[in-house]
């Protein structure tokens, strides 16, 4: 769940307006924000560039060519009826789930955030007991 802060400190003319329509505004400009984030920047996560893009983790099969032995045991459903081993994407139930999101924006005096929910992403960090473990959610919301 990536989260988005600033602080604001009025001055001059944008004070007269009064801090509650700023702030209004803000939080408007912020959810706005937030939707862009999700609309355009999540889904690269899932392309096959973004490993390098945002650090991941190395993925057992990282490189395999479709066609081989090696893909053929490590791809997933989703990755082998797209023909590519994509980073976040076994069955695609991750790369789906992160379609549904939620923007909750605040504007305090103290403090402006944005905080983006994936309410169907929760479990993107539950593995057999016996896999290696990689901070899917971090991987989810990492920002180059």
């Amino acid at each position: 769940m990536p989260v988005f802060s600033h602080h604001t400190e009025l001055k001059g003319a944008i004070a007269a307006f009064g801090r509650r329509s700023v702030n209004n505004v803000i939080r408007d400009a912020f959810t706005t924000a937030g939707d862009f984030w999700a609309q355009n920047f999540l889904p690269q996560h899932f392309l096959p560039s973004a490993s390098r893009k945002y650090d991941y983790a190395k993925r057992r099969g990282e490189g395999a060519r479709p066609g081989s032995k090696l893909f053929a045991r490590v791809a997933g459903p989703a990755e082998k009826a797209a023909g590519e081993i994509r980073p976040l994407v076994y069955r695609g139930d991750l790369q789906r789930g992160a379609r549904t999101y939620r923007v909750q924006a605040t504007a305090t005096s103290k403090v402006t955030k944005a905080t983006i929910y994936l309410p169907r992403c929760q479990g993107a960090n539950r593995r057999g007991r016996n896999a290696k473990h990689i901070d899917m959610g971090r991987e989810l919301t990492a920002i180059s």
